[in-house]
C-alpha cells in the first residue's frame, strides 16, 4: 500500500494564497488551524503530481541564542529534487499515524518528524510562525509549509538519519553565506531572519 499523506485542496486556500505565490507569510488573525476542517489523506504518488492538492508540511526551525541549526540533504534522502541543498526547517509529510482525535494532527506530525530526524532538548513546544508557499517550483506547487520555531536548551543535538542529512549550528550573521545553496523554502524564511 502506498504512503498516505495529509493535504488540502488548493481551492480552499486560493483566497488566502492569492498574494503569496512565493513567500513566507502570516495571515492576519488566522493561524494554521483554519485548514483543519478541510484536510484529508491521499496517496503520495497521486499528490506529488497534482497541483490542485497541497501537501501539508510542518517545517520546524531550531534556534539557540543567535544560532540556527541547518542541515544539508544527502543523496540517500528521498526527495531527489532537494539533494545537496541546505535547509533551515526540519519536517516532512503528515501520515495517518499522526491522527489522534484528542490532539492536533499537525502538531503530532511535527513532533513525529522531529523525533525521526534528530534528538534535541527544547525549552518549550515549538511556536507557530507562519506559512510558506512557493508556486514557482515543481516541489512547491504541491506543498504548503507551516512554519514553527523551536528554542533549543543548548547546542547539543544528535542526527538520527546520518545517511540522509548532515547538520551544523550557524550564527545568524553567517546565514547569508549559505543562502545560494539553500532550498527555496529556507531562502524565503531566511530573508525574514536577516
Amino acid at each position: 500500500m502506498s504512503e498516505q499523506i495529509l493535504g488540502i485542496d488548493r481551492v480552499h486556500l486560493e483566497k488566502h494564497l492569492l498574494n503569496y505565490q512565493h513567500h513566507f507569510f502570516k495571515l492576519d488573525g488566522l493561524d494554521y488551524q483554519f485548514l483543519l476542517p478541510n484536510l484529508y489523506f491521499r496517496t503520495r504518488q497521486e499528490a506529488e503530481v497534482d497541483s490542485s492538492f497541497k501537501q501539508i508540511i510542518p517545517y520546524t526551525i531550531i534556534q539557540y541564542q543567535d544560532h540556527y541549526l541547518i542541515y544539508k540533504r544527502l543523496l540517500k534522502q528521498t526527495e531527489t529534487r532537494l539533494h545537496d541543498l541546505f535547509s533551515l526547517g526540519f519536517g516532512g509529510h503528515i501520515n495517518p499515524i499522526d491522527a489522534d482525535a484528542s490532539h492536533d494532527i499537525i502538531i503530532e506530525g511535527m513532533f513525529r518528524e522531529l523525533g525521526e530526524e534528530l534528538q534535541i532538548a527544547l525549552l518549550e513546544a515549538p511556536k507557530y510562525q507562519g506559512f510558506i508557499n512557493d508556486d514557482t517550483s515543481l516541489v512547491g506547487q504541491v506543498h504548503l509549509g507551516i512554519v514553527f520555531l523551536a528554542q533549543a536548551k543548548n547546542f547539543d543535538f544528535t542526527i538520527l538519519e546520518k545517511d540522509k542529512i548532515q547538520a551544523q549550528w550557524v550564527h545568524k550573521a553567517q546565514l547569508k553565506e549559505f543562502y545560494s545553496k539553500m532550498e527555496s523554502w529556507s531562502q524565503l524564511v531566511c530573508q525574514s531572519l536577516y
